[in-house]
């Protein structure tokens, strides 16, 4: 079976990362152009955390109750400018990373403001967005398809990682020698042994390296004795 290159898992990342772009936007443009049915304090931002302040316990619903209620203005304002915050990085593909990041933290406070999540509340839009936004924040999708890809991140280690994992190649295998090739390589690397040289015993006369002796000075002329 083929694995798939990185170029392709890249082109299947940016495709998820343009689509939960327009998700987001999708979510909050009729916060924008239909404020009054969103905005508090008749609009559904207020429904909706009575609902999950009815329905959670903890130190969440304390955070519900003393905090969002209190400012609840301000909150409604933070989902919808946040919504489409995450929704335009993402839909560019420019600082994906914060936009994932943004939009798993509007999709954690839907799944919580449900309460309990069982095996059901995984089929919900809040679990599928908090999916989809956390692709975005731990992959760099904006690299195909998007402004990321021409940004300058001279001292980011977000230039380090790479698209996607690239399965390690076989290694190439090693030639094993030969019986042949071993005794060749050894002929050549071997040292060649000095020839041996017997030392010869020294002769009379300066033969072998002996000492030489001088005649007798008492020797006279040779006189031939067979006349």
């Amino acid at each position: 079976m083929r694995i798939p290159s990185a170029k392709s898992y890249a082109w299947v990342a940016a495709a998820l990362r343009i689509y939960t772009g327009v998700f987001w936007i999708s979510l909050a443009i009729p916060k924008f152009t239909n404020g009054s049915a969103f905005l508090p304090p008749n609009g559904s931002m207020s429904v909706a955390i009575a609902k999950a302040a009815a329905v959670t316990s903890g130190p969440y619903h304390a955070f519900l109750v003393g905090i969002v209620q209190t400012h609840i203005e301000i909150f409604a304002q933070l989902v919808r400018i946040g919504e489409l915050a995450a929704g335009v990085l993402l839909l560019l593909g420019l600082f994906t990373r914060l936009g994932g990041l943004i939009g798993v933290v509007l999709a954690a406070s839907f799944v919580l403001d449900q309460g309990r999540v069982g095996l059901s509340g995984l089929s919900t839009l809040g679990v599928a967005a908090l999916a989809l936004s956390t692709v975005s924040l731990l992959l760099p999708t904006g690299r195909v398809l998007g402004f990321d890809a021409f940004v300058k991140r001279s001292s980011s280690s977000y230039d380090d990682i790479p698209l996607m994992p690239v399965p390690p190649s076989r290694p190439e295998p090693v030639p094993q020698p030969t019986a042949n090739t071993a005794q060749t390589t050894f002929a050549e690397i071997a040292p060649t042994p000095a020839p041996l040289v017997v030392p010869r015993e020294p002769g009379p006369n300066g033969a072998n390296g002996g000492p030489a002796f001088a005649p007798p000075a008492s020797a006279g002329p040779h006189v031939d004795h067979s006349v």
